[in-house]
């Protein structure tokens, strides 16, 4: 941990003080060790927090898939109430549904996914649509992939 802090420290020194800097985590086991080192990344010059609610045992991504395990949002909640700074969950992202349970369930200022988007890249657009707010770049966005899903069935 002390190896981390210091690479961050080094980090924030070399960015400027208006770019923030934002470390990606994964919970542990124990939830006071997520908090711990949560609260030493951010005092180390973390700007933006993102949470990934599985520990690195249990994986994430096409790993979890076949032997699905849920991201802890507990975790993820107890880590935003600790720090100072803006916190992005992650985890059980898989489609636009889980958007405002995620935001709801962890208190978080936004919300990473990443298969989610592998899978649907306008997962956002609809989770926009579905709060009543039209994005018409998004909704552009969902047009592109739609075409693109069209013009690659037809390449040999």
């Amino acid at each position: 941990l002390d190896k981390l802090c210091g690479i961050i420290q080094q980090l924030r020194r070399a960015l400027p003080p208006s770019m923030p800097l934002l470390v990606k985590m994964r919970v542990f086991d124990s939830m006071d060790r997520t908090v711990m080192v949560a609260q030493r990344i951010v005092a180390a010059g973390a700007g933006i927090l993102t949470v990934h609610g599985r520990t690195r045992h249990q994986g994430g991504g096409k790993k979890t898939a076949a032997e699905y395990k849920l991201a802890s949002w507990p975790h993820i909640r107890a880590v935003k109430r600790a720090v100072p700074v803006p916190v992005i969950a992650n985890g059980n992202v898989l489609d636009w549904r889980a958007v405002p349970q995620i935001l709801e369930a962890t208190e978080c200022d936004g919300v990473m996914s990443g298969c989610g988007l592998l899978r649907d890249p306008t997962l956002f657009a609809k989770a926009k649509i579905a709060a009543g707010e039209n994005d018409d770049e998004v909704q552009d966005f969902g047009d592109y992939v739609t075409i693109r899903d069209d013009v690659d069935d037809t390449v040999d």
